[in-house]
C-alpha cells in the first residue's frame, strides 16, 4: 500500500526504506497514470492533478464530493 503523500512521479523507491512512501504513477508519455475507482471505472488521472483533488479521491471516508471531466 502507498500512502498519498506526494505528487505523481514525484519520490522514486530508494532501494532500502521508503516503499510505502513512493508517489503514485507510471511511464506514459502523457505523464499521469491509471486509477481504478471504487465504481469500478478506470480514469486515467493527469501528473498535474491538483493535490487537494488528489487526496479527495484517495480519501475511504472524507465525504468529499468530486466530479472528474
Amino acid at each position: 500500500m502507498r500512502n498519498v503523500t506526494y505528487t505523481m512521479n514525484s519520490t522514486a523507491y530508494n532501494g532500502v526504506d521508503n516503499f510505502n512512501d513512493i508517489s503514485f504513477g507510471s511511464l506514459h508519455p502523457n505523464q499521469g497514470a491509471h486509477f481504478a475507482m471504487a465504481d469500478g471505472s478506470v480514469r486515467y488521472l493527469q501528473q498535474s492533478i491538483n493535490m487537494g483533488l488528489f487526496l479527495s479521491l484517495a480519501s475511504r471516508d472524507g465525504n468529499e464530493v468530486v466530479t472528474l471531466d
